[in-house]
């Protein structure tokens, strides 16, 4: 998952730790939690493992959809993601995206659309970034 994590720490009980704290975030707060991560390939990496193991997405999805961004999804995602909050009797939703991706950069998680952001990780920029050389 991440270079820094000492070898000792199960990196599969960490996303799973992660998953059962979204879980009970989702419980308890209502309208939309959006949890951002430092990259696609983190976010997939921990949306494969939560699918992967028996149950672990359904503690959330049968009480509100989870929609998850990809590197290579459209504004769908949140189209869906925000119809799915505006209806009446609506439980929430739960939206896995990426920090400076398509679906958190410019947007305004206003009223119930962001109740709660979790942000996984820090996205520290990449040491080939052409940014840092300047």
């Amino acid at each position: 998952m991440t270079q820094w994590l000492p070898r000792r720490i199960d990196q599969r009980l960490l996303c799973a730790r992660l998953w059962l704290t979204l879980a009970a975030l989702c419980q308890v707060i209502p309208g939309g939690v959006v949890a951002l991560f430092p990259s696609y390939a983190l976010l997939d990496n921990m949306y494969r493992n939560w699918t992967a193991a028996a149950g672990i997405v359904d503690r959330i999805a049968k009480r509100r959809p989870v929609f998850v961004e990809s590197s290579t999804s459209s504004g769908d995602v949140l189209e869906f993601y925000s119809a799915r909050i505006k209806t009446a009797r609506s439980t929430g939703a739960l939206m896995l995206s990426v920090v400076g991706g398509r679906l958190s950069e410019g947007i305004n998680f206003s009223d119930k659309l962001g109740r709660a952001v979790v942000i996984v990780g820090v996205p520290f920029p990449s040491l080939a970034s052409l940014e840092l050389a300047e």
